[in-house]
This record gives structure tokens, C-alpha cells and sequence, in this order.
């Protein structure tokens, strides 16, 4: 199956339905037991109700072995596709991963003629997947704009990078490629909310990088990381940053892992106190030593992890970081 890259929204949702409807004679809801009490989500289901064509506990049910279907006691709603109740979900949600409780019921999926998953949503793990051919996938990718899919079709990082620009994709993963530095393209992509990284030649962030504004998470592993630049200061809604230097995609020639003292990374700049939106920060196996003291300015900051480093002392600064809710500090063992 083909992945869908990022969650449709607005248009492009409301026209993945209608794609939908085209090739499935039903979809499914799911109700979780453990959830069932709260309220809030039967309004769609009395709205749906004209369409339902049956009802099934999963728990006794062998032949509906659906993806969404993957806990004991829940009901599965099968309704028939019809462009009434197609309008019904359009009007209760504007994105894929809309459908969870306690707002709605969960899991919208579409079958195909056989009662098998033709478009699968599991969307508490962001899980979106289409039973569509490569061929089709691409231009389905290249008609919609902000339906963003994942196949063999723009596996090549250049590709899938000019994919995600024109579907402004608020979320990339980029792993294993084998790049020496941040590609220009990325810095095109300023749609992006979420980010990660995993490149172990990856060691430094240019400056072009940091005009991605909208970042709101950076996961980043390398083997060797350089000291962020000022230029981070400009992340102003970035929440969550997370670096790991010593990781590697494959075992050095030498057999050798670099050592935490040898990695470039040993300070963290100034300008990382104008992160006022920081929620978590995590840096491990670097050759941190110490913290600035303009570390203290981040009110927001809740979650702290500065495990595996070269910090030898509990620095001053966190004595005054009172908002801190966890703090992860190991000592250098040497």
C-alpha cells in the first residue's frame, strides 16, 4: 500500500473522500469500548445512521480482520458510501486524523468490494495508508495538492523533497540518504512543523536552515554535530529539540565510534534563551560542559535531558529554572 505522507486537510481531504467513494461501496467507523461513555462523538453516528449497513463486535467477528480493528469489544460501524454520507463526514471533520475520540468515533477506513482495506486509518499513531498502484499514486500526488504520498515514485530525496514543497508538508522524516549537508530544497519546504533527521555526515545546520520559522519540533542524529548558530533565535514557535551525535546508519571503517569528547558540539549559543516557546530540550553525547545562563529565560521550558555529556557539575543555572518539571542530568563518567 502507499503511504500517506502527511495528513490531508481541508480540500485535499474533501477530495480523497470523493476519490474514495468512487472505489469503495462502504466505509468504516470504529467505536472503542473503553471510550464508548463519552457522548460527544454519537452526534455523527445519528447523523450516519440512514446509511448503516451493519454493526459488528470485533471480538466475534473472524472474517473482519481490518486494520483498525486490533482490540477486543469494539464496535465497527460499516456504512455504504453514498454522496449524502460522504457530506456527513466532510461535515464533521477537515482532516484525515480528525477521526478520533473522544470527538468523534475513530478510524475512518474505506473497503473495496471484498470488505478488505482499501484506505487505512489508524490515526492516534498518525497511520494513513491508500490501495492505490505506483502509477496512480503519482498522479494522485500531482493532482491534489496537499495529498501527499509516499512511493517508490519519489523515493529519490529530491523528489520527495519538491513533493513536499508543493504539498506544503508540515512533517518530514528524512533517514539514510547519505547526505553531507542540509539540501537547499529542505530549506524550501516552510511549511514545516515537524522534523527529523538522520544523517550521520550531517554536522552542521547553515544558516538558511533556520528560515524554516513555522519548526515547532527538530529531531536530529549524527555523528558529529557543530555548535547550533545564533541563527536559532529565529525558530521563535519552535517546542521541541533534540540532538544526538554518535549515531551511525552503518558500523565506521575503523570499527571505531567517535568518542563524546571528540565531537565538535560543546556549547549550546546564547541566542537559545529567545526559544520562548521550548518546551523540551535534549542533548546527548556531545561535548557539552556547561549551560549559558540565558537558559534560564526559556519559562516555558518543562522537560530537560542532558544525559551522556562531558558535564562534570550541576550547573549554577539550573538552580534558577524553577519551571522545570523533569531534569536529566549525568555526570561525565570519564
Amino acid at each position: 500500500m502507499i503511504q500517506i505522507y502527511n495528513n490531508p486537510k481541508g480540500e485535499a481531504y474533501h477530495k480523497l473522500l470523493d476519490y474514495a467513494a468512487k472505489h469503495s461501496p462502504l466505509f468504516v467507523l470504529a467505536v472503542r469500548q473503553q471510550l464508548a461513555h463519552n457522548g460527544s462523538h454519537y452526534e455523527v453516528l445519528e447523523k450516519l445512521a440512514p446509511y448503516l449497513v451493519k454493526k459488528v463486535r470485533t471480538d466475534n467477528s473472524l472474517q473482519h480482520q481490518l486494520s483498525i480493528a486490533y482490540s477486543p469489544n469494539d464496535w465497527l460501524y460499516f456504512y455504504a458510501c453514498h454522496e449524502a454520507s460522504i457530506a456527513i463526514l466532510k461535515s464533521f471533520s477537515n482532516s484525515l486524523l480528525d477521526w478520533q475520540h473522544p470527538r468523534l468515533p475513530e478510524d475512518l477506513c474505506f473497503l473495496d468490494h471484498e470488505e478488505q482495506d482499501w484506505l487505512i486509518t489508524i490515526a492516534h499513531e498518525g497511520i494513513m495508508r491508500l490501495l492505490v498502484t505506483e502509477d496512480e499514486a503519482e498522479r494522485l500526488s500531482a493532482e491534489i495538492q496537499g495529498l501527499f504520498l509516499k512511493g517508490q515514485f519519489n523515493q529519490e530525496l529530491d523528489k520527495l523533497l519538491a513533493d513536499a514543497e508543493w504539498h506544503q508538508a508540515e512533517y518530514l522524516d528524512i533517514s539514510g540518504y547519505g547526505i553531507k549537508t542540509i539540501p537547499e530544497q529542505l530549506c524550501r519546504v516552510r511549511s514545516l512543523k515537524s522534523l527529523k533527521l538522520f544523517e550521520q555526515y550531517i554536522d552542521h545546520l547553515p544558516d538558511r536552515f533556520f528560515d524554516l520559522t513555522r519548526l515547532e519540533s527538530i529531531t536530529l542524529w549524527t555523528t558529529n554535530m557543530h555548535n547550533l548558530p545564533s541563527a536559532i533565535q529565529r525558530l521563535q514557535r519552535l517546542k521541541h529539540l533534540a540532538i544526538y551525535c554518535g549515531c551511525y546508519h552503518d558500523t565506521p571503517e575503523t570499527g571505531v565510534i567517535i568518542r563524546k569528547e571528540e565531537v565538535h558540539f560543546n556549547e549550546l549559543p546564547t541566542e537559545i534563551g529567545e526559544l520562548q516557546s521550548l518546551e523540551s530540550l535534549d542533548i546527548q553525547y556531545t561535548a557539552l560542559r556547561g549551560l549559558p545562563e540565558t537558559l534560564k529565560r526559556l519559562k516555558n521550558l518543562r522537560h530537560l535531558n542532558l544525559t551522556n555529556n562531558m558535564i562534570q557539575a550541576k550547573p549554577p543555572v539550573l538552580d534558577e529554572m524553577i519551571y522545570l518539571e523533569t531534569c536529566m542530568l549525568m555526570k561525565n563518567d570519564g
